[in-house]
């Protein structure tokens, strides 16, 4: 009786190791290991970027990418050109 009880424990114990073994960084099999994960992904979370709309093709582009002349907001510079040639030529 005692060594199926024995058995059973190391079965339990190997099945529970070997489930544990993909989930965690590699570095043995510590209750740590959630906790590592936990400061990684709040790390890796990054802040909402402000999208802006292009006055040429409405399309939203992040802040940072954005072309800003003449109080209007571009996607390209391409897109601010044609924007200041159609500009330039409605006030002729």
């Amino acid at each position: 009786m005692l060594r199926w009880l024995l058995f059973l424990l190391v079965v339990v114990w190997l099945v529970s190791a070997w489930s544990r073994r993909g989930t965690g960084s590699g570095e043995g099999l510590g209750d740590g290991n959630a906790e590592d994960r936990d400061r990684r992904g709040r790390a890796e979370q990054v802040r909402p970027e402000r999208m802006l709309r292009c006055a040429n093709c409405e399309v939203f582009v992040p802040a940072s990418q954005a072309l800003i002349q003449d109080a209007h907001t571009f996607c390209c510079e391409a897109h601010a050109k044609a924007w200041a040639e159609k500009s330039a030529g409605t006030h002729r």
